[in-house]
């Protein structure tokens, strides 16, 4: 009796030790350091660190919770599967890290019964996708180096149709997959705000940084958040898609993000009603070819149904400022109707050597429709009619083409060149503006309003501000901002 028990023990060793393992769903609470704790789970601790050498289940009704200063490393092609709840909210900081530079790990995988919440975590090399029944909120992590191993869908894959999901104050760098991104048949309600992406899409494959689907019946708000581009020749910034013509009754919001050196800066395409406000769009144009990529904002949508309002982005430096493509009702800027009219758009872009073949072409409406584009301000340095006829392609061009209503443009400001003063200084660090003496200065958007101000005074706080360009002016001097 002794030697079969003995060797039921020893096979029931090994098989922890090469097979997945699955909770039993008895609303449990597992730690890391309790699962280390049974020897059927395969996971050690040793000098600090917990290591997870195969994939582990937590079945529905059981809780996965990481506590403060854990430090998980996981095996190559190892899987967490939350068919339960994830309570990933350390105090301070977790870390999710490979077992070895060799292993690439496949990360968090929620199953389409599962909930929870990820907060303060290091990943590294492993990547988190959603498919759970309830909405979550993924915050203050870094994710870093995340390879494809769980999913090509992005380094955040949401798989979970008509979920909310706030991805908000999150750093991707150096990853395989573009940084958030979706199927085109799930319409969610994601809240991306305040995201910063230095490198994604290594791979260099046709998916921009950002790639999600319309939100159906509920709104998509993407903002504050930061692209730098890695100059790749594929990869965009930001595109919303509606690929499937799906009902989309609520609205499109993609404002005050920072998006440059990408191979576009942002792009829509199908039915939609999209706002696309306060963005800076600069050096969006590293595709080889100009005639498929390179617009700062391209409007694209072949049932003509997609409705756009698009007021106070700086676009500078890219092949085509604005690109529309078929779209029904494209407004760019609209002051001849009165301020509570819903087709007033206050305008207020700026364009800025945006040229590709020896052309600039600040708004080029490859569409049938009548664009509205008043009240900005064009890149040229005259802003009269015959001037900006030059860098705007439409009815004049092409008879087949829609007419560009431009006049009147947006007086020209200083918003377009601004030296920095060193009676002004921005510090990133405390995000506070210094004055070399107390004095009165307002802060403007780049569309011209002021969000700020001060009165008397030798520093003034921009933390409350989303990132973006802003204006800085005393009574003496001017600079611009990059927040």
């Amino acid at each position: 009796m002794k030697r079969f028990t003995f060797l039921m023990l020893a096979a029931a060793i090994a098989a922890g030790a090469n097979a997945e393992y699955t909770t039993e769903g008895n609303k449990e609470v597992f730690t890391f350091k309790k699962l280390s704790e049974s020897i059927l789970t395969g996971v050690t601790y040793n000098d600090g660190v917990y290591t997870v050498p195969n994939s582990i289940t937590i079945a529905n009704g059981d809780t996965l919770r990481m506590e403060d200063g854990d430090i998980v490393k996981l095996g190559g092609g190892v899987r967490i599967t939350i068919e339960g709840y994830a309570d990933l909210t350390p105090a301070t900081k977790g870390y999710f890290d490979k077992a070895s530079d060799t292993t690439a790990p496949k990360g968090v995988h929620f199953t389409s019964t599962s909930a929870g919440e990820i907060k303060n975590i290091d990943f590294n090399a492993s990547g988190v996708r959603y498919l759970g029944c309830k909405d979550i909120s993924i915050s203050k992590c870094n994710f870093k180096n995340v390879t494809t191993a769980l999913n090509s869908e992005g380094v955040i894959s949401i798989a979970s149709p008509n979920v909310g999901v706030s991805i908000t104050d999150c750093t991707f760098e150096d990853c395989q997959a573009t940084g958030i991104g979706c199927g085109a048949n799930i319409a969610c309600r994601l809240v991306g705000r305040n995201n910063h992406f230095p490198n994604c899409n290594t791979m260099n494959t046709n998916k921009p940084y950002i790639n999600v689907t319309v939100g159906g019946q509920n709104p998509v708000y993407i903002e504050d958040n930061v692209i730098e581009g890695a100059k790749l020749s594929k990869v965009g910034g930001i595109a919303v898609g509606n690929l499937l013509s799906m009902e989309c009754t609520e609205k499109v919001y993609i404002r005050r993000n920072d998006i440059r050196h990408c191979r576009y800066g942002i792009t829509t395409v199908g039915p939609m009603s999209v706002v696309i406000a306060d963005n800076i769009l600069i050096d969006n144009c590293h595709d080889p070819k100009p005639m498929s990529g390179g617009s700062g904002i391209s409007l694209s949508d072949s049932s003509k149904s997609q409705s756009a309002m698009v007021s106070g982005n700086h676009i500078e430096g890219n092949y085509w400022g604005i690109t529309v493509i078929g779209c029904g009702n494209v407004n760019i800027g609209r002051i001849d109707v009165p301020e509570k009219s819903p087709f007033y758009n206050p305008g207020g872009n700026v364009f800025k050597n945006n040229e590709n073949s020896g052309k600039k072409f600040d708004l080029y409406n490859n569409s049938p429709n009548k664009v509205y584009a008043q009240n900005n301000t064009w890149g040229v340095d005259t802003q009269d009619e015959e001037s900006i006829e030059t860098v705007i392609f439409h009815k004049k061009d092409n008879i087949t083409l829609g007419e560009v209503i431009f006049m009147p443009a947006k007086s020209p400001s200083s918003v377009g060149e601004i030296a920095t003063d060193t009676a002004i200084r921005y510090d990133a660090a405390s995000q506070c503006v210094y004055f070399a003496t107390p004095t009165s200065a307002n802060v403007y958007s780049i569309s011209g309003a002021i969000v700020t101000a001060a009165s008397n005074a030798t520093e003034l706080d921009l933390s409350g501000l989303g990132n973006g360009v802003y204006i800085v002016k005393t009574a003496t001097a001017t600079a611009k901002i990059v927040k």
